[in-house]
């Protein structure tokens, strides 16, 4: 992964200040702005700059103030709480100019140095030689070739862990972790939907209608076939757990 910006702007800035604007652009990526965003935008210029407003406030939200230049926008700016997604701004944004409007003279021209270096710092929504080069790539296929970059960018910046802010940390840590499904639930409910519901009759109960006739209830059908591997990779608990998962299903 290769980030790009702009030197004419980027190394204007004291040295503290490109260090927030890196944290800013690494968590863009790391939270999957862009992707979740293009489709949304596409081809409409007034929810493009819509969608890069609400992507910056979600992710000034969670830098620290003084490492970030007055130019770029925070929430509070357009009366806005923080720390919340960039979806959700993107609704509370209904029109962006005049949330702009609505400061006062010190924030108008801080949010109009906005506009231009935002445009020359990051463009990403203008991918079209991307697009000509490898095609158009799924949501999830992004979402994963995104999420393996960053195991390996955490493996390789392993001693390098303690100068990352902690919720940077808290996120590349969550993606090295090996996912936890509950797979009781999965497979209770699983059964639930594979099996099959028809009325039936008895004559050991009646109708209370027709006290001759017999009597309706529901006949339950389970739907499902049962394996189990024998191979020696699963263990007797977990074998032993299934079983009585089947025996409890069974009554």
């Amino acid at each position: 992964m290769v980030l790009v910006v702009n030197p004419d702007l980027f190394f204007k800035e004291q040295s503290h200040f490109r260090m927030g604007l890196m944290i800013h652009e690494i968590e863009h990526v790391i939270r999957l702005h862009v992707p979740r965003f293009r489709e949304k935008i596409k081809g409409n210029p007034f929810l493009k700059e819509k969608a890069n407003i609400a992507m910056d406030l979600a992710v000034n939200s969670t830098i620290q103030r003084d490492l970030l230049p007055d130019w770029v926008l925070f929430p509070d700016q357009f009366d806005l709480p923080g720390g919340q997604t960039a979806e959700w701004y993107f609704k509370q944004l209904c029109n962006p100019q005049r949330g702009i409007g609505s400061m006062d003279s010190a924030d108008k021209s801080s949010s109009s140095t906005h506009s231009e270096s935002a445009k020359l710092i990051r463009d990403d929504f203008d991918n079209t030689g991307l697009d000509e080069d490898c095609g158009d790539l799924p949501y999830e296929l992004e979402k994963n070739i995104v999420h393996e970059l960053m195991k390996n960018a955490a493996s390789e910046t392993e001693r390098a862990r303690g100068l990352l802010p902690g919720h940077v940390q808290e996120i590349i840590r969550s993606l090295t972790l090996t996912p936890k499904i509950p797979w009781n639930q999965v497979f209770r409910r699983l059964c639930q939907w594979a099996s099959l519901r028809e009325k039936a009759y008895t004559k050991k109960r009646r109708t209370r209608r027709y006290g001759t006739r017999p009597g309706p209830f529901m006949k339950r059908r389970l739907k499902l076939t049962v394996a189990f591997d024998t191979s020696g990779s699963i263990s007797t608990d977990d074998l032993a757990w299934f079983f009585s998962e089947l025996d409890h299903l069974s009554k």
